[in-house]
């Protein structure tokens, strides 16, 4: 979950319509030459105008014009809903041009450059940008890149086995704070799950455990049984504890044997194992039945306390030196946004948005992206960088 929503920011920054062109005093003309005269300077009215109708007023504003006629001339302009694209068309056997310099609308209506003197002239770009796609793309880029240096999400979320390098200290800081819930905090595993195939013509069989996607994988490469099976839900009835997947895995035949480790671990739930990538249970050495493998669980630590808060856990003889070695089990993250986090990402998203449409350069146009977006803030205002820093510092 972000800390903002688009409709915040489009609200905020007072942007709430798509494919309107403003027409106004900063971007109300073009220098525009035909073969009966010219340049001349055409005054596009000011206004509010979908494609069409700012389409129809320049078209009105060229007709008007007695030099770029010539008298002769009837100026056709039309807008593509599709190209998203102006058209100036003299008629057959007259000619139009644009001078880019000058032109203050050219920008707006998507000319970059000067057009030179043919029956028809056609806007280089697509326009007008959709001010919520771009509001959309400088937010998604500035939460990406800013608020999610340090944590995972600002919204509450449970964290299944965390990983953090210890560093030898007695404080361990939880990424997700504040925390609601601290499940388990361990630095060791234990055996949970004995496995094996015992298929004696099978090449190998192989065993994952997927925590993303709760789920364990088995399959058997080569010989009578091979085959992958369906992935096994860890958090479905019938398999969402250690002794009822084991149950389920030993249902499925085609050699798949499994034991639980200790009889004290039938209740533990089978989301607690931990990952692993393709572990092979066959006797890759075909020497006979294969040995078990183990399936791990964190062991965990008991005596640990946590500053719910700010998300510090503490362990009187300090965390073991390592790296990714300490695995977290919690939930944790903010119930509701902080008011003082979601108004600085507002005005950094408005500041943002503000310096690309002051750009003048086209940028809006073009899709933003990879810190593009931060790139029109010569700076973060002290204020919003002192709110961000608040909700990014690793001790408060």
């Amino acid at each position: 979950m972000a800390v903002t929503t688009l409709a915040e920011c489009l609200a905020f920054i007072g942007v709430d319509s798509k494919g309107v062109f403003e027409i106004n005093a900063a971007n109300d003309v073009l220098v525009l030459t035909s073969d009966e005269g010219g340049p001349e300077s055409i005054d596009i009215a000011d206004g509010t105008y979908e494609g069409a109708a700012l389409a129809t007023a320049l078209q009105t504003a060229m007709n008007n014009n007695a030099t770029l006629t010539g008298g002769t001339i009837t100026f056709a302009v039309t807008y593509s809903s599709s190209t998203l694209k102006f058209t100036i068309d003299a008629t057959v056997g007259k000619t139009i041009a644009l001078t880019f310099t000058g032109s203050d609308a050219a920008l707006t209506l998507g000319f970059s450059a000067d057009a030179a003197a043919a029956q028809t002239i056609t806007s280089d770009t697509e326009v007008p940008a959709d001010p919520s796609d771009l509001v959309a793309t400088v937010r998604n880029d500035i939460e990406a890149d800013i608020l999610t240096e340090v944590r995972d999400d600002y919204a509450s979320a449970s964290y299944v086995n965390q990983l953090y390098s210890g560093d030898g200290t007695r404080y361990l800081r939880l990424r997700n704070w504040p925390v609601t819930v601290l499940s388990s905090v361990s630095w060791s595993k234990r055996p949970v799950i004995q496995i094996r195939n015992t298929s004696s013509d099978a090449t190998r069989a192989l065993v994952s455990v997927d925590v993303a996607d709760q789920e364990l994988r088995l399959s058997v490469i080569g010989g009578d049984n091979a085959g992958v099976s369906s992935p096994i839900d860890l958090t479905a009835a019938g398999s969402d504890t250690i002794a009822e997947l084991i149950t389920t895995i030993n249902a499925l035949g085609v050699g798949w044997d499994a034991l639980i480790d200790d009889p004290a671990f039938e209740d533990m739930l089978s989301t607690e194992l931990l990952e692993v990538k393709g572990l092979v249970v066959t006797d890759i050495e075909d020497t006979g039945t294969p040995p078990y493998e183990d399936l791990l669980a964190p062991d965990p630590i008991i005596q640990v306390d946590v500053n719910e808060e700010t998300g510090m856990v503490y362990m009187p003889g300090g965390w073991p030196e390592g790296n990714r070695n300490v695995m977290a089990t919690y939930t944790g993250g903010f119930s509701t946004i902080p008011g003082d986090l979601k108004g600085a990402v507002l005005r950094l998203v408005k500041l943002t948005y503000d310096k690309i449409q002051e750009s003048g350069d086209g940028m809006r146009t073009v899709s933003l992206g990879g810190g593009v977006s931060l790139a029109y803030l010569d700076e973060i205002p002290s204020a919003i960088q002192n709110t961000l820093d608040k909700y990014k510092d690793t001790w408060l």
